[in-house]
């Protein structure tokens, strides 16, 4: 018969054996930490040189535990399962780069694009009704939410609308810049806000200014400027940016204040304020929009719109200047104007805010 080959053993948790213990080309084992050790032919030296598996579980069980190509996996105790894994969340306030994630199942695209600028107040002659200028559009929504194996490219090219400019005195505001998601090799336009809120003009002799107007999908329009009653006041829904507040304008006799801005998303904070109308000076600035809440960063609707700047009839009194927004995607204040009989200049547009993309994925 064969003679059996019985190796040293030992059941005491972390013993190892020492060099006079083993013979060249000996083994041992401590099956209570599950290792091999050896001594070496030529060294002497005794060193481990094996570990025992974890499990032994086939390669095979794998197939069957319905994990996709590229997902993790986790053993639960009996049985291979596909591993929980938290939402990956990339947030772009400026232009970039986004890679799709190995094991991505579902990719939401959300972001919107840039806030019109406030349009600028103007000066006209004393005891002449003048508008001030419109309040600048809230920048276009999108969401979209696509399977990640629809999304070609591994790679994506983000594009973030920036906010557009405050007119300066008797000039319109600028155009607030569209966002977008694009396949880097496909050139295929995964999500994208048409256009971002458009400029406000600036006041009007006599009439009344235009609003920004609101973004395609979903934006919100500015206010308008009159010469009636305070300027406009912006507006706000629950799935948009806020809009700017307009100038305040004058009638023939009497100046008015600044419109607020639009408040109604849930990220808002609050509106922002027109500035005063004043007899004895200049006219009051508009409020800025309403801090944006930094412990939302993932937040997509954030700060708000500016306030319109207050008019003045003072002798050489100037319009006040329209608030800027904050956060992102929101219109800023139009610029009050000014009807005096010697000097002064219509108040500057406050600029819009930039936009935002956030690209959320699911595993």
């Amino acid at each position: 018969m064969p003679t059996p080959i019985v190796p040293k053993k030992s059941t005491v948790a972390g013993r190892v054996p020492a060099t006079d213990d083993l013979q060249p080309g000996e083994i041992a084992i401590n099956h209570a930490d599950g290792r091999v050790y050896a001594r070496h032919p030529s060294t002497g030296a005794v060193a481990q040189i094996a570990a025992a598996p974890t499990h032994t579980h086939a390669l095979a069980d794998l197939t069957q535990s319905g994990a996709a190509v590229g997902q993790t996996v986790q053993w639960d105790g009996t049985a291979w399962v596909p591993a929980t894994r938290s939402p990956n969340i990339q947030i772009f306030a400026a232009n970039g780069t986004w890679t799709k994630p190995p094991g991505a199942v579902q990719v939401v695209f959300e972001g919107v694009s840039g806030g019109g600028g406030g349009g600028g107040g103007i000066r006209v002659a004393a005891g002449t009704a003048v508008s001030g200028g419109g309040g600048g559009g809230g920048g276009g929504y999108f969401r979209r939410i696509i399977l990640a194996s629809e999304i070609s490219d591994t790679t994506c090219s983000v594009v973030v609308g920036s906010g557009g400019l405050g007119g300066t005195t008797g000039n319109a505001g600028g155009l607030g810049g569209f966002s977008r998601v694009t396949g880097s090799t496909t050139s295929l336009i995964y999500a994208a806000a048409v256009a971002g809120g458009t400029a406000a003009s600036a006041g009007v002799s006599g009439g009344n200014s235009t609003a920004g107007s609101a973004g395609a999908q979903a934006g919100n329009v500015g206010g308008t400027g009159n010469i009636t009653t305070s300027g406009g006041t912006g507006t706000g829904s629950s799935f948009a940016p806020t809009s700017g507040g307009a100038g305040g304008g004058c009638s023939t006799t009497t100046p008015f204040s600044g419109g607020i801005s639009g408040s109604a998303h849930y990220y808002a904070g609050g509106s922002a304020t027109g500035g005063a109308a004043s007899t004895t000076g200049n006219g009051g600035a508009g409020g800025n929009g309403p801090a944006a809440q930094t412990a939302l960063a993932s937040a997509v609707f954030n700060g708000g719109g500016g306030g319109g700047g207050g008019a003045s009839t003072f002798s050489a009194g100037n319009g006040g200047n329209g608030g800027n927004a904050t956060g992102f995607g929101c219109g800023g204040g139009g610029g009050g104007s000014c009807s005096t009989s010697t000097s002064g200049t219509g108040g500057t547009g406050g600029a819009g805010s930039g936009g935002k993309v956030v690209i959320t994925t699911y595993f």
